[in-house]
């Protein structure tokens, strides 16, 4: 997933924003890193692993959703032709 954002940032930004585009994403991951463990485990302790894991997999679906219908699919790759040397 990590490589797959980077790639989808540097295909889809322009040069100059491409730093900042990056630098969103690297500080929503370890944020989330940071935080995501510190809330699971309060909320396993309040309402029980399992409602904790079927929370959890219903997020997840709902960023799967958010995906599909708010990012653009890339159009299909243009095979690079051959340059002519003369």
């Amino acid at each position: 997933m990590f490589i797959t954002v980077q790639g989808y940032i540097t295909a889809n930004t322009s040069a100059p924003h491409r730093t900042k585009g990056m630098a969103m994403f690297l500080s929503g991951f370890f944020a989330g890193s940071l935080c995501g463990a510190a809330t699971g485990g309060i909320l396993a302790d309040h309402i029980g692993y399992s409602m904790t894991f079927f929370l959890s997999a219903f997020l997840g679906l709902a960023a799967v959703l958010f995906v599909r219908r708010f990012i653009p699919k890339a159009p299909p790759a243009q095979e690079a032709k051959p340059k002519k040397l003369f």
